[in-house]
């Protein structure tokens, strides 16, 4: 069933439909991939789709994903309210001011997503990975420190420490 409806969804997405309200063919065929066949298996059927799109015909499919996410993020910056539902954590730490997390229809965590998407038992009742992020600060032996979210934040926090350690060590 994954590879019959990614095939129609790619074959929909050929006939380029745009909708009214300035949207394509691409979201609705992601939500319809999410309803039909839940959202972790519809999730891997719009990745099929737009991987083979990027890769077999060069049509642009990862820098619609970077477009999508640029839209998000100048949203957020011009004050609207979004509500995005997703399974990404590292979506999620990069444009969200507050995360619900829901395992099995019910909330299982909620608060700012430094709270909440640092909370690794948080995320495992709901069989979600930590953040990308948050693993490379914690595989550095960093976990005393509060894991930034961000890769801005990273680079600064590492900045910081290391400058930290150049001040601390003394010169031969």
């Amino acid at each position: 069933m994954l590879y019959v409806l990614a095939a129609c969804i790619f074959a929909a997405q050929m006939l380029n439909w745009p909708l009214p309200g300035g949207t394509s063919l691409h979201l609705v065929g992601g939500a319809l991939a999410g309803i039909v066949l839940r959202p972790w298996l519809g999730e891997l059927a719009l990745v099929l789709v737009l991987v083979t799109q990027c890769l077999v015909f060069h049509d642009g499919g990862i820098t619609a994903l970077g477009y999508f996410l640029n839209l998000l993020k100048g949203l957020i910056e011009d004050g609207r309210t979004i509500i995005v539902a997703t399974n990404d954590v590292n979506l999620a730490s990069e444009i969200a001011d507050y995360v619900h997390i829901i395992s099995d229809g019910r909330i299982v965590g909620h608060g700012t997503p430094e709270d909440i998407l640092t909370d690794a038992i948080v995320l495992k009742r709901a069989r979600l990975d930590l953040p990308i992020i948050v693993e490379i600060w914690n595989s550095l032996g960093m976990v005393a420190d509060k894991p930034p979210l961000r890769i801005r934040e990273l680079v600064n926090k590492l900045g910081y420490f290391i400058k930290r350690q150049q001040v601390s060590t003394p010169g031969p």
